[in-house]
């Protein structure tokens, strides 16, 4: 026998369970073993690694007994397992193992020959002694749990193959047209919590029980997840944002004026004051200078001046020079003023200005908002920065949201960086949340594999492979916009709802109209009053 075990290439330990308790770490080992149940002692040890190599030595009775003690390793995710012994009807030793997807029937433990060991030429028939088992599963099923969670997996509410999408779902299709295993999909309608006692609750709790083999979705890296669960390599990264009230929007009437800067302001109304008072000046002044700087002809100077300021089209013309070049100046001047007016006011009045939007989570505190947490997340961040707390439930988080969407809601709503940039996109033309860009926590996303689940390296090296190539990027663009932000600049048709500024000055306008008109008809009234009752006095006298 010593002869044979030279000959295998792995680096092993040889180790007797029958004298000796393991007190290392164990990866690739021999084990001795002169009773079939001293397995026991291997898949209770929690220093042998389920997904390591080892080889058993014992006398093989027969193929059933045999097919027995692969039952027992395949149950407890022991796969890298093989048998060296020596059969009764054969002349060889023999190395033996499963295939437990080589064949019609997913999870085979019938007992393979795969090597054997010819004691005249000293040598094995082959040189491969742990043949890959889980690199084609043959259509076999993996059990995989999750619920609604956009961006991760997105519930269609359809009738047809393509019922679920989102970017684990897109992972996981292309990991069963790599790993050729038939997706058994389970969708849950509560979250996934778990707690430091050893329960769990909903999608958690489905794993812990070994309801489902693997469960995807937006879940975070988690000690406490960790300690029941066998966890994947992260896909990516995932913020922790928060969601805020965007800022008062800027009335109306005042988008009017934010075209120009005070400056500007103040500058054109000097224009028209000093303009104005110049030609007061004229108008005290001898005629003949009037008729040099106006022109003979003009003779409502200042009607004529807002009708260069507004663009009216002038009726008369100075005769001479000088009060023409005055004229064309001021009427270039107005024309760039008011074509600069008109464009910047075009983009001011087809978006929604806001004030001052907030920054930081002290502005957040000052203002006295309560934060609004889902339960998972607050089990988790004790932070005392968030003075006043709200706990929800997860489902409730978008709800939550859509309440941000009125300036005067006092809160601010935790969530996952990716469902809310998803929500912003899927919603772009109707709504834009807000979001703070103070960053907050950080995430692995990663999924759980029950506990020493098999398939767990497989993922792994999947997951590395797939990152390198680029394709779990891809996965993430094509659903959510990593930056958060909804360009609301698009070009738009300008609605009753942009003039409503310029309507409210007109309605104004109109009224003082009616109040002169109203004042005037009283003035005539009364007027035609006092002149009957001075012709009836005359009368009488």
């Amino acid at each position: 026998m010593p002869n044979v075990l030279l000959n295998f290439t792995r680096p092993t330990v040889s180790i007797s369970l029958a004298s000796e308790a393991l007190n290392v770490k164990v990866y690739c080992g021999i084990f001795f073993l002169e009773k079939e149940n001293s397995i026991n002692k291997i898949i209770l040890s929690d220093k042998v690694h389920r997904s390591g190599y080892y080889v058993i030595i014992l006398e093989i009775k027969n193929r059933k007994s045999l097919k027995n003690i692969f039952k027992v390793f395949w149950k407890n995710f022991f796969f890298n397992i093989n048998v060296l012994g020596k059969e009764k009807v054969l002349q060889n030793i023999s190395l033996f193992t499963f295939l437990p997807f080589n064949g019609a029937i997913c999870g085979d433990v019938s007992p393979v020959i795969i090597n054997e060991f010819n004691e005249n030429y000293n040598d094995w028939s082959t040189n491969e002694y742990f043949p890959k088992k889980l690199k084609n599963l043959n259509q076999c099923p993996i059990r995989i749990g999750s619920h609604s969670n956009p961006p991760a997996v997105i519930d269609r509410n359809e009738s047809s193959v393509n019922t679920y999408g989102g970017n684990m779902i897109d992972f996981v299709r292309m990991l069963s047209s790599v790993l050729n295993f038939k997706i058994d999909f389970h969708l849950y309608s509560v979250g996934a919590g778990a707690f430091a006692n050893g329960t769990a609750t909903g999608l958690m709790e489905k794993a812990y029980s070994n309801d489902v083999d693997l469960i995807i979705g937006l879940l975070s890296l988690q000690q406490i997840r960790m300690e029941y669960l066998s966890e994947t390599r992260a896909f990516y990264h995932d913020d922790i944002i928060l969601v805020v009230p965007p800022p008062p929007l800027i009335p109306s009437i005042r988008k009017l004026f934010m075209p120009l800067d005070f400056y500007c302001w103040v500058a054109l109304l000097l224009i028209l004051l000093i303009s104005s008072i110049i030609l007061t000046i004229l108008k005290i002044l001898p005629k003949s200078y009037h008729n040099l700087v106006i022109g003979e002809n003009i003779k409502n100077q200042y009607l004529n001046i807002l009708e260069v300021l507004f663009g009216e089209s002038q009726k008369k013309l100075p005769v001479k020079n000088f009060p023409r070049f005055i004229l064309m100046s001021f009427m270039v001047f107005c024309l760039i003023m008011r074509t600069c007016y008109t464009g910047s006011l075009f983009n001011i009045l087809k978006n929604d200005i806001s004030s001052k939007k907030i920054k930081s989570i002290e502005e957040l505190n000052q203002m006295d908002y309560k934060f609004i947490i889902y339960d998972t997340l607050a089990a988790r961040l004790n932070d005392k920065k968030f003075m006043k707390r709200e706990v929800i439930s997860y489902s409730k988080v978008e709800e939550y949201c859509r309440m941000t969407l009125d300036p005067s809601f006092k809160g601010a709503v935790f969530g996952y960086h990716s469902t809310i940039s998803y929500q912003n996109l899927l919603n772009r033309k109707e709504y834009s949340v807000n979001i703070l860009q103070e960053p907050l926590v950080s995430n692995q996303i990663v999924s759980y594999f029950t506990k020493n689940f098999y398939m767990v390296n497989e993922f792994n090296e999947k997951i590395s492979q797939f990152k390198a190539s680029g394709l779990i990027n891809f996965w993430i663009s094509k659903y959510f916009n990593e930056d958060g932000e909804i360009d609301q600049d698009m070009a738009s048709s300008i609605t009753l709802k942009h003039f409503s500024g310029i309507f409210t000055i007109y309605i104004y306008g109109l009224i003082c109209s009616l109040i002169a008109f109203i004042i005037e008809l009283i003035s005539k009234r009364t007027k035609q009053r006092r002149q009957v009752t001075v012709r009836r006095s005359r009368f009488l006298y």
